[in-house]
């Protein structure tokens, strides 16, 4: 019994950890080079595993080349699916991840 709460409250934060990672990289966005890149840069889609968010509406002017991100952007949300659809990707990831540590250090582990 004692096994399954445990299981059950690491999937819940396993949930929770890639519901904010996946939000997060709504932020993440690119490297402007020049006026003329620019020009076609905005709106910048972002999110990962899959797009979900855009950037858009630059609320600075800085010298270039300049990292634009969430810091200097509007952050929408275009596509809740593929936002969800991330979040179970990573959710999955990060549960297959764990499975096959515990597998190793259960069958490497001298008892």
């Amino acid at each position: 019994m004692h096994s399954k709460v445990k299981r059950i409250l690491t999937y819940v934060g396993y949930c929770i950890i890639s519901t904010l990672f996946v939000f997060a990289t709504g932020f993440n966005g690119e490297r402007v080079e020049n006026q003329q890149e620019l020009t076609n840069a905005f709106p910048m889609e972002t999110g990962f595993p899959l797009n979900f968010a855009e950037l858009r509406y630059p609320r600075i002017d800085p010298p270039l080349p300049w990292n634009y991100g969430g810091n200097c952007c509007s952050l929408f949300i275009t596509s809740q699916t593929n936002f969800w659809l991330s979040v179970i990707i990573v959710f999955i990831f990060l549960i297959v991840i764990t499975e096959i540590v515990i597998r190793l250090i259960k069958k490497f582990s001298p008892n």
